[in-house]
């Protein structure tokens, strides 16, 4: 699954859940964003780049999150 497709699952996740959500694009190095979930955060690499099935596990553990 790539970022920009985690990110639209996340948000729909989100939006379903009444949770506020929100990527802030200007912080972190290089590509990486930000990620606000309810009263959680983190940072995911490029959005335009394929997510390794571990990365993609430790973020949704990190949200407290099912994994997608």
């Amino acid at each position: 699954m790539d970022g920009m497709e985690f990110l639209r699952k996340l948000r729909a996740y989100a939006k379903e859940h009444g949770l506020p959500f929100n990527v802030v694009s200007n912080r972190g190095k290089g590509g990486h964003q930000m990620i606000h979930l309810g009263n959680q955060k983190t940072t995911i690499p490029s959005p335009h780049k394929e997510l390794k099935p571990g990365t993609l596990h430790e973020i949704c553990k990190r949200l407290g999150v099912p994994k997608f």
